[in-house]
């Protein structure tokens, strides 16, 4: 009877709204023991009413008591805690006295009780033993409701405490290991300085910093440093002196060809005045229907186009709002080389995606050209830039760069 009651022997969910797992089986394990070693009915009665209330319980004692947590809870969202409080109060009422008073002392929750001596008062007043515990109402769907304990199985209970001690001990020897390295920690932090330079990554096939200030610019191809004779005048930039691209245009040879399947990214600093146009860097031949890509200007707007046969096979993408006049603004392309028909370019400014597309996606299936790399123009001088445009640290990768990679070279 006295498992009957505890509803229905175990409850092993919590049994109301999203009925979570309960572990409560360590509490049907001490009921089977008792069974099997015959206790006392006065023992039993006791450590399962107040085990944990004994002195120096014993923590088979406080498993006992998982008796009277085996009701139904709750965390429904909108159940009111106090209500339930006394839901719960009285289930556990009504159980101990049917377990050890023989008594059905429900209808004492309502009116005194018709047959049997017990009176609405005895029985709130029985609630208040109940109620005085840590509890919450809504167990929050918490597999593990507080309040409750750790119970390892017998066999284990004996390392159990012996690794107690060992944390201690642990625990102490790395405190001190700590106390030892902090002088030096402490003289290497305030002597430490913060490093500028880049980490290594292979998928960067260009690197152009332009940011010394002279008609020699040094940078890598493929992590080889490489030198560019570079013309035109500069101004100050993020990273030191910016070469001014709109001021004359820069052929940088057999770099950044890309085929139709390939995956890159590519993009720099850029400061413009007004609302300028024209073609900032390219790899793009006009004369052959004006195969390749470029990273471009349209009134103002960062854009890119990648074309195999324009206008019918091509790609094309622009910012929708101008860049700001008198400030420096980090752009970057990513093209995944997608032949499905969907959006292939993302356009970031400033570290943001301000642009996906083209939809649909009309890209031809060859974009590779034999045009050179050029700043300022396309190909054959073609489509100069125009009005005052200059240029810093520009990247081409052969790989797609993540949105927290881009915000991080925009500086953001």
């Amino acid at each position: 009877m006295e498992l009957d009651m505890s509803e229905k022997g175990i409850r092993i969910t919590h049994g109301i709204h999203i009925d979570n797992y309960r572990a409560i089986w360590p509490y049907r394990d001490w009921v089977v023991d008792a069974f099997s070693k015959n206790i006392g009915w006065e023992q039993f009665t006791i450590e399962q009413i107040a085990g944990d209330l004994l002195p120096s319980p014993t923590l088979e004692q406080k498993i006992a008591t998982g008796f009277n947590r085996c009701l139904a809870t709750t965390g429904e969202g909108g159940a009111i805690a106090e209500e339930y409080e006394a839901i719960y109060a009285k289930d556990r009422v009504e159980t101990v006295s049917a377990v050890w008073l023989g008594l059905t002392t429900g209808c004492a929750a309502c009116h005194d009780h018709k047959f049997d001596p017990v009176s609405t008062a005895d029985f709130y007043s029985m609630t208040a033993f109940f109620r005085n515990n840590t509890m919450a109402a809504m167990d929050g769907n918490n597999a593990e409701h507080p309040p409750n304990i750790f119970a390892p199985l017998p066999a284990d209970r004996s390392r159990w405490t012996s690794l107690s001690g060992e944390i201690t001990t642990v625990e102490a020897e790395l405190a001190g290991r700590k106390s030892t390295a902090k002088p030096d920690f402490e003289t290497w932090l305030a002597n430490a300085k913060i490093g500028t330079e880049d980490v290594a990554d292979p998928s960067l096939a260009i690197h152009l910093p332009l940011n010394t200030g002279e008609s020699i610019s040094r940078g890598t191809v493929e992590g080889k440093t490489t030198e560019w004779t570079i013309p035109g005048g500069h101004r100050e930039g993020p990273l030191g002196p910016a070469l001014l691209a709109s001021s004359a245009t820069t052929d940088l040879g057999d770099l950044g060809d890309i085929s139709r399947s390939d995956k890159v990214s590519f993009g720099a600093h850029i400061h413009v005045e007004g609302t300028p146009g024209g073609a900032v860097i390219a790899r793009m031949d006009p004369a052959n229907q004006h195969r390749g890509w470029d990273l471009w200007l349209e009134n103002g707007r960062i854009g890119t186009h990648f074309i195999d046969r324009w206008p019918d096979a091509a790609n094309k993408i622009v910012a929708p709002d101008p860049l700001e006049p008198g400030k420096w603004h980090h752009v970057m392309v990513t093209f995944d080389g997608s032949q499905a028909s969907h959006r292939t370019l993302t356009l970031f400014v400033n570290g943001k995606a301000v642009r996906k597309g083209p939809e649909p996606n009309t890209l031809g299936q060859d974009i590779s050209t034999d045009a050179s790399l050029r700043i300022g123009s396309r190909k054959g001088g073609a489509n100069r830039l125009g009005g005052t445009v200059a240029i810093q640290d520009f990247r081409f990768y052969r790989r797609i760069l993540s949105a927290g990679e881009i915000a991080t070279l925009s500086g953001q």
